[in-house]
């Protein structure tokens, strides 16, 4: 049987208005009721209706009806073509797509209809004449941990005629920042560095994680997270950083540039005597973790051990990093600072044998163990690291002075990518 056509000879005032067909009937020609007023700032939608939305300015965001109905509707266009700088933000109280996630139209003139299913998968969206414009932002974990400090090291002095022994402290671990929910856009260039492990008696480098010149609003973020400081030793202070490791003097304090986002890191612990005013073995202290200050040295006895790390889950599983280095010196084996958990080297030491100090583990950003010996003997820190887990259906783009690797496996729904080295940009695509 062929559709019958509706005419006007059918209805009773001979009238056909947009009020007396179904919502979403006659969408574009009745069934949509477009505003003529241009939204330019953010907005809650009415079902039903239309809106024209011009992001020249920032992004906007539509916040959707919070009690809708089976079959309500809301249209949005970008009415100015300028939502790939400044994205058109959608997000509801209820689900979209079956996401609690936010969605955003960024690509210029862009559009969507959504239209209400049921509080499973609440909004669906219906695509307008881009069809592949509605793409939800990325919501990433990001861990940025600057490069280790390197282990200090001590000399013999003498004064008065009398040998002083000193010892080297231990190499503080980079700051650590851990994002569990970072926004991010598809398309868009990510600038990543990965800051290298201090050599013996130097600093860390630092690690970032941050959006570039092309980002606006809430897209906008910069992870700088600082190399960890040198051990202190010989006639130097330790030196601040994002952990700062202390030998015999009093030493700075530890700093980082994340505080404000929950950057972690804790000063080296204090060397035994900070002068010459006794004839003592000195014990130097061990470098600050991400997790607890290095420990203390005491006078003719042990050299403060590492502070600890602290875990992280971005791989799927909980994980140790940015341990402090453990104080070395003029010490047997059984007295030597351990290293903090988390990858931070363990000390030096020169009475009943030799044995430098030990290096950070390259990739969790912890110091290097402190020693005695003259002109070196302190171990390197550990290399920083970047890591980022990101939805599986994306893909990622690296520059090639990047070195990483993208793991696919261990976390269903998710693709892990570990930076290892380098600076360069990185971006996602579908």
């Amino acid at each position: 049987m062929a559709a019958t056509q509706v005419t006007s000879d059918v209805i009773k005032d001979a009238t056909i208005t947009a009020a007396k067909l179904a919502p979403g009937v006659l969408d574009g020609a009745g069934g949509v009721d477009w505003q003529s007023s241009i939204q330019s700032a953010n907005f809650n939608a009415v079902a039903g209706k239309g809106y024209f939305v011009n992001t020249s300015s920032a992004s906007i965001t539509v916040t959707m009806p919070s009690s809708p109905s089976l079959g309500d509707t809301v249209n949005v266009i970008d009415y100015a073509g300028n939502s790939a700088t400044n994205a058109l933000i959608i997000t509801s109280s209820n689900k979209i797509l079956g996401s609690d996630e936010d969605r955003q139209i960024s690509t210029n003139f862009g559009s969507a209809q959504l239209l209400y299913s049921d509080a499973t998968y609440g909004w669906q969206i219906t695509y307008g004449n881009k069809a592949s414009t509605a793409d939800g932002p990325i919501f990433a974990h990001a861990l940025v941990i600057g490069g280790g400090g390197g282990g200090g090291w001590g000399q013999d002095q003498t004064q008065s005629g009398n040998n002083r022994n000193l010892g080297g402290g231990g190499g503080g671990a980079g700051e650590f920042l851990d994002k569990t929910s970072v926004k991010l856009q598809t398309g868009k260039a990510y600038r990543v560095k990965v800051g290298a492990g201090g050599a013996s008696d130097n600093n860390g480098g630092n690690s970032f994680f941050k959006s570039n010149a092309d980002q606006v609003g809430d897209f906008v973020f910069d992870f700088e997270c600082t190399g960890g400081g040198r051990g202190g030793g010989k006639y130097t202070a330790q030196q601040s950083g994002g952990g700062a490791g202390k030998a015999r003097t009093t030493g700075g304090t530890a700093s980082g540039n994340e505080t404000s986002e929950g950057g972690l890191f804790n000063d080296g612990g204090d060397g035994s005597t900070p002068d010459f005013t006794y004839v003592l073995e000195n014990r130097s202290g061990g470098g600050g973790g991400a997790g607890a200050a290095g420990g203390n040295g005491v006078d003719n006895g042990v050299c403060g051990d590492g502070g600890a790390g602290y875990q992280s889950s971005v791989t799927g599983t909980a994980t140790y990093y940015a341990g402090g280095g453990g104080g070395g010196g003029y010490v047997t084996d059984a007295n030597k600072g351990s290293g903090g958990v988390g990858g931070g080297g363990a000390g030096g030491w020169s009475v009943g044998g030799y044995a430098s100090g030990v290096a950070g583990t390259n990739g969790t950003g912890s110091g290097g163990g402190g020693q005695r010996n003259n002109n070196s003997g302190g171990g390197t820190g550990g290399d920083g690291v970047v890591i980022i887990k990101f939805p599986a259906a994306l893909n990622i783009s690296i520059g090639g002075n990047l070195s990483s690797t993208t793991d696919s496996a261990s976390v269903s729904g998710f693709k892990i990518t570990t930076f290892t080295s380098g600076e360069d940009d990185i971006s996602f695509s579908n």
